[in-house]
């Protein structure tokens, strides 16, 4: 069930788990209901709101306006022994501190993304719960993405969850090809960054179901060697740049014939899939600023 739907559920089973509550005589189960009321009247709308929204965000904006309430609560609660509100009110403010919390491992430490598609094949599958490092790119504000300290910058060969720059609600996984100032160089299976061509040894296949279609599909596997940075890729029919998208040619690229060449602008990055042949990346919507940068895959957690 999508987090929209469930919190749908829980926002409309609230108001009625409260009101059996209400009707049945004191007790354990009266206690338990009344509780399940309020937890589904707290965490229904949020979910809603995150179908929509970044939850980083959300959180943020909540504890603005809730941290000096909570803290006002805490005041009373220690001083005159009384609470600033009762019922409902009382155990949305109970559950600021873990909002809190929440937010700050979410923000400076480590999130989860699952990967939705199989641009990132054979390295990522679709489903791969993932481990994502919110501090190796630096230390961001959890409302705006803005760094505040700086721990580090992407290299070449990272694998880095993003925000896609046409639409930022989305949150893109790729593979660093290209750090600021370098110039990538694309035609075909042929990939150079700074006149250096990137060597692949194709050494067998690798089958999956489409994403769109769920037809099965064949294509060639090998591995792709750049210095000291290798990885597996795919190629169905080699690096489909002449494929029309949509998008228009990429400012910062020009073209030649089958060959695109791209200088990477300051404080951006030029991303590519690893599935090279069914990846809609940096050769068709641009390139990725450093403030669209939400952390570096460590590992995969569990598959699907």
């Amino acid at each position: 069930m999508s987090l929209f739907f469930t919190g749908l559920l829980a926002t409309l089973a609230a108001p009625v788990l409260m009101k059996i509550s209400e009707k049945m005589a004191p007790g354990q189960l009266s206690f338990w209901l009344l509780s399940m009321g309020y937890a589904a009247g707290a965490f229904g709308p949020f979910m809603l709101v995150c179908s929509f929204a970044d939850l980083q965000k959300v959180l943020s904006i909540l504890l603005l306006g809730s941290l000096p309430l909570w803290a006002i609560d805490r005041y009373l609660k220690v001083k005159r022994g009384t609470r600033l509100a009762s019922g409902f009110l009382s155990f949305m403010v109970d559950l600021v501190p873990i909002a809190l919390f929440v937010l700050i491992v979410r923000s400076f430490t480590f999130e989860t993304y699952k990967v939705p598609t199989s641009s990132m094949r054979p390295t990522l599958e679709v489903g791969d719960q993932l481990l994502v490092s919110k501090f190796s790119y630096g230390l961001r504000n959890p409302l705006t993405n803005e760094m505040f300290f700086d721990t580090g910058k992407p290299k070449i060969g990272d694998i880095a969850v993003f925000q896609f720059p046409l639409d930022k609600t989305q949150i893109y996984v790729k593979r660093i090809i290209g750090i600021p100032g370098d110039v990538i160089s694309f035609s075909g299976n042929s990939l150079s960054i700074n006149g250096i061509e990137a060597k692949i040894n194709w050494y067998g296949q690798y089958s999956y179901a489409d994403d769109k279609t769920g037809i099965l599909k064949t294509v060639k596997l090998g591995k792709e060697i750049f210095g000291d940075v290798a990885h597996s890729v795919l190629s169905g029919n080699g690096i489909e740049q002449n494929v029309d998208y949509g998008y228009p040619l990429v400012k910062g690229c020009s073209k030649s014939g089958e060959t695109t060449i791209c200088k990477v602008p300051s404080s951006s990055y030029f991303v590519l899939g690893d599935n090279r042949s069914d990846s809609l990346d940096s050769r068709y919507w641009g390139f990725v600023n450093n403030a669209l940068l939400r952390g570096r895959v460590e590992k995969v957690l569990f598959k699907d």
